[in-house]
């Protein structure tokens, strides 16, 4: 079963960049932002969808001698999700206009954990305006609210390095032995060429 994360509509703050770009959608260039996100408060129970372990909330907070739910480990810096969500469809309220977004993504996705039980996350929102212009410097530091709906995580893994193609199971003595044996190969067929052409030349000087 394919895991999604979804959030109610919740405040949230833009950053002081957004970076824009184009993407290819087919045959047509679209633009295409990168908004900065962040201050959203999310519930134990999210927190285990956006981390899709059932043990998450356990394992980062604990109730302390008083009562109070605190983050079991407090040593850490914010801590980042190695996947991304994908296929979002995202509604944004800002001061300058409301936009709503079709085949969003969630990347780059941080969690910093607060006392009383509650996380806040942030992350990269990518996202492209064909149908809608974004008034991008209006969007900068600006206090907005936020929806998700349907984020899929991506299941490729974008921090696993692609093998080369043709990669086998050879051992590096095979590998090595099949370099040395296509360098006698080519060494072979230099040599014929020379003989071949010094055969040529022979012939020309007694014509």
């Amino acid at each position: 079963m394919m895991q999604k994360f979804s959030l109610t509509k919740r405040p949230a703050e833009t950053g002081g960049s957004i970076n824009t770009r184009t993407e290819m959608h087919g045959k047509e260039k679209v633009p295409a932002h990168d908004i900065k996100v962040g201050g959203l408060i999310i519930d134990g129970e999210e927190l285990v969808a956006l981390t899709g372990c059932e043990t998450a909330y356990d394992a980062l907070y604990m109730t302390d001698e008083s009562g109070l739910v605190v983050p079991r480990f407090i040593c850490f810096a914010p801590l980042v999700l190695l996947h991304k969500f994908i296929g979002a469809a995202v509604q944004l309220w800002t001061p300058v206009g409301d936009h709503k977004f079709s085949g969003a993504s969630l990347k780059d996705i941080t969690l910093e954990l607060k006392t009383g039980g509650n996380t806040e996350i942030g992350f990269k929102l990518q996202v492209t305006s064909e149908k809608e212009h974004l008034d991008v410097p209006g969007l900068l530091n600006q206090p907005v609210q936020i929806a998700i709906r349907s984020a899929e995580l991506d299941a490729k893994r974008e921090d696993e390095p692609e093998l080369p193609l043709g990669h086998s199971e050879h051992t590096p003595e095979e590998l090595n032995e099949a370099i040395e044996e296509e360098e006698d190969a080519t060494a072979s067929a230099l040599g014929r060429k020379i003989a071949r052409d010094s055969a040529k030349k022979k012939r020309k000087s007694r014509d």
